[in-house]
């Protein structure tokens, strides 16, 4: 049964992988200013999903280099980002046409704690939250981003499947994922997907009904929707 249950996991993760390379493909053909060494945007206030979180860890375990888990759970500032809903409990609130919270996230709360000489040490498996950050001009030095509306949407599509794909998991700041999967006990009920009480300041992932695409980048975006259907239909 566990071995059973542990292919769902994997599964899952290699539909991660292939949405993660599907996202880059499409993107690649933007001109933007992102470049290695520009870490403007490497805040601690990136979020991701318990498989996210679970494909950083497995990177890390495979490499030796637990201790890079414990470096970003205690170096994380207390005033990081951690959200209130998830993209799909957002969506689900405008249809219903409520009011959504507000959010605090202030992008002076301190850079990524795993930043080593302004680069990415896991940057193969970076979060998707690290991937969606892309800028036709630069932030280097007070510039602000510049994302075009296209990627922004996509980025939305992304989020909402990758949100769907981790049931039942949860969404949060990758620091306290990563705290909720480094302990044993919880990381074993994650993989054996038994977990269901999810707490603070986790939150539980939810599937959707819609996907949030203004009307000018549905046709745009068809056959990239059409594309990750496709990489889902096995798990979802």
């Amino acid at each position: 049964m566990m071995q059973e249950q542990w292919m769902t996991i994997t599964s899952k993760a290699n539909v991660l992988t292939r949405l993660f390379d599907l996202y880059d493909e499409t993107v690649a053909s933007f001109d933007t200013a992102c470049v290695r060494g520009c870490s403007t945007c490497c805040t601690c206030n990136v979020t991701c999903t318990t498989l996210e979180g679970w494909l950083l860890i497995d990177h890390l375990m495979v490499s030796g280099a637990w201790n890079a888990i414990d470096a970003m759970v205690s170096r994380a500032p207390a005033k990081r980002f951690q959200p209130t809903v998830t993209i799909n409990q957002m969506v689900a609130l405008c249809v219903r046409g409520e009011a959504l919270p507000e959010e605090s996230n202030d992008p002076g709360a301190g850079a990524c704690a795993w930043l080593e000489g302004q680069a990415c040490p896991v940057y193969a498996v970076r979060p998707f939250a690290c991937r969606a950050m892309l800028s036709t001009a630069s932030c280097h030095g007070g510039g602000q981003a510049c994302m075009p509306p296209f990627i922004l949407s996509l980025n939305n599509v992304m989020m909402q499947y990758l949100e769907a794909l981790d049931r039942p998991g949860a969404s949060g700041n990758v620091a306290d994922i990563l705290a909720f999967l480094a302990e044993e006990r919880c990381r074993r009920a994650y993989l054996s997907q038994t977990w269901r009480e999810v707490e603070p300041p986790l939150l539980p992932n939810h599937g959707f009904s819609v996907l949030m695409i203004p009307p000018e980048h549905r046709g745009p975006l068809q056959p990239v929707v059409r594309q990750i259907q496709a990489i889902c239909s096995s798990v979802l």
